[in-house]
């Protein structure tokens, strides 16, 4: 009996998106953590609400998205004991872009977010970039982001 081909799964194309920072908001948070497995009794974070327009590529042109950038620990991946410590993160962020307006949730850590601030208010970063694998309907895992002065 001849065998059958085992369909392999898809991984999605990788791309590099381009959004052009449209305003921007900072928030910050501190509070008792009373999360099951809280590694502090402490919770503190502060996050980024951006709106931006995709510039790049082409074919998402034109298209909103808000952006909620967090420093808050574990946010993609929640701290669980029973996890195996050597399994590594897969993505830092998840955007999607459907055509109605779309939304991205990334983590960066605490110490950066000052930095990020910093450059938000001092009109250094006009751009954010994100790159990743896509996924179906206009959904991407993103490996990095980026914040930056030029389109170049």
């Amino acid at each position: 009996m001849p065998r059958k081909k085992q369909r392999k799964g898809q991984q999605g194309e990788h791309r590099l998106l381009m959004f052009e920072i449209k305003e921007w908001e900072p928030s910050y948070s501190f509070s008792l953590n009373r999360q099951k497995y809280a590694e502090t009794d402490y919770s503190e974070y502060a996050e980024l609400h951006l709106k931006t327009v995709c510039v790049y590529p082409d074919k998402f042109a034109g298209r909103s998205a808000s952006m909620d950038i967090s420093s808050r620990r574990g946010l993609l991946n929640p701290f669980d004991p029973r996890r195996d410590p050597r399994d590594k993160p897969t993505e830092i962020g998840l955007l999607e872009l459907p055509p109605s307006g779309g939304r991205f949730y990334g983590g960066v850590p605490h110490e950066t977010m000052s930095f990020l601030l910093s450059g938000l208010v001092a009109e250094r970063f006009r751009y954010v970039t994100l790159s990743g694998n896509s996924l179906p309907r206009s959904a991407f895992f993103c490996t990095e982001f980026g914040f930056q002065r030029t389109s170049d």
